[in-house]
């Protein structure tokens, strides 16, 4: 079953012998279980996708914000001493990017 589920084995070389030397019922609940497992694959791969996307996003937010604070400071200190007085920060108050 598990080679049926990643592609291992064919289902028909799987299920032929079952229908015809079984019962042609049992094949229903075996194409049951091989498509559950399919999609239960398919899943896990996807939430892995999509964790990486979400902690890139996440990571690069947090890598704009950074930039736009520190431009934001370096252009309000105006006087290039490395300390913001309260006069820079009132002067850059009002402006758009704050």
């Amino acid at each position: 079953l598990f080679q049926a589920i990643t592609g291992g084995v064919d289902w028909a070389d799987m299920l032929k012998p079952l229908m015809e030397h079984i019962s042609p019922w049992l094949v229903l609940p075996v194409c049951i279980y091989i498509g559950f497992g399919t999609f239960a694959l398919m899943n896990i791969v996807t939430g892995v996708f999509v964790e990486s996307a979400l902690e890139s996003a996440r990571r690069e937010k947090e890598r704009f914000l950074l930039h736009t604070v520190e431009n934001l400071f370096k252009t309000t200190d105006e006087d290039q001493s490395g300390d913001i007085s309260w006069n820079e920060f009132q002067d850059k108050l009002h402006t758009s990017s704050m």
